[in-house]
């Protein structure tokens, strides 16, 4: 829906002797999108996405800045590989599909590494963390260690799926 007022819309003078007060404008019209709004969460959008390989070029993009119609990603270097020609035309694609209009995509290498690949990964890592840690404090292990001389081997170590 686009709403518009005249360019030449203004506030009545008032009727006062102040001095008139120069004509108003009205704010520009702003285009409403149909289809979803994208709030700034690049590792939910990826999630929303329908993408087959291309879903490892887009985890392992950083979302740089956007509007409604770019989004300015970027790759780290490691991972520059992954900008190949047909994973970026099917990463487009997809996003085309999920927001129905069309959205240029700029893609470049370099970024702070601040991916979803790179969060999923910390997010492992520290639930790894809890679980070798919960495992080194838990009073049987504890026992056990004492008693018979067992060792923890932290690689053997799985934390439990909590989904």
């Amino acid at each position: 829906v686009l709403f518009r007022s005249p360019a030449s819309a203004t506030l009545p003078a008032a009727s006062t002797s102040l001095p008139e007060a120069a004509p108003v404008q009205a704010a520009p019209a702003v285009e409403s999108f149909p289809g979803p709004q994208f709030n700034g969460n690049w590792r939910q959008l990826v999630d929303n996405l329908k993408l087959g390989l291309a879903k490892t070029l887009a985890t392992h993009c950083e979302l740089e800045n956007f509007d409604e119609n770019s989004f300015h990603l970027t790759v780290p270097e490691s991972q520059k590989h992954l900008l190949e020609a047909s994973y970026q035309d099917k990463l487009i694609g997809a996003i085309n599909d999920y927001f129905g209009r069309k959205i240029k995509l700029n893609l470049k290498v370099g970024g702070t590494g601040n991916t979803p690949a790179q969060q999923i990964f910390e997010e492992k890592a520290a639930i790894q963390s809890e679980a070798v840690a919960a495992i080194q404090q838990d009073d049987f292990v504890q026992a056990l260690i004492k008693d018979f001389g067992a060792q923890i081997v932290p690689s053997s170590i799985k934390p439990i799926n909590q989904n």
